[in-house]
């Protein structure tokens, strides 16, 4: 089972490099097909973004992450702890900034 675990943590570092997500602030982990996903999801920045619209382009970015983590084979179940966003009945969120 432990062999499972690191292809499937291998499949999540590959899913996170795709989608240009900052792993500075972001863990992730897996035992017995369960991915656990803690900390800030936000994507690497190479230039100045405007502020309008980043919310629902974090939600956007969560909502695909989700699906393409769900899709990996061996993948049981996937817990998310983000401080910035998350997912409430069935949507993905902003989190207010505390």
């Amino acid at each position: 089972m432990a062999t499972d675990d690191f292809r499937i943590n291998a499949s999540v570092h590959t899913a996170l490099i795709r989608f240009w997500i900052d792993t500075v602030n972001l863990e992730f982990g897996t035992t017995n097909g369960v991915v656990y996903v803690r900390g800030e999801l936000k994507r690497l920045s190479f230039r100045s973004r405007r502020e309008n619209g980043k919310d629902e382009e974090t939600a956007f970015l969560a909502r695909r992450l989700d699906v393409e983590l769900k899709q990996i084979k061996g993948v049981r179940d996937i817990v998310y702890d983000l401080r910035n966003v998350a997912r409430v009945n069935g949507r993905w969120i902003q989190r207010e900034a505390s």
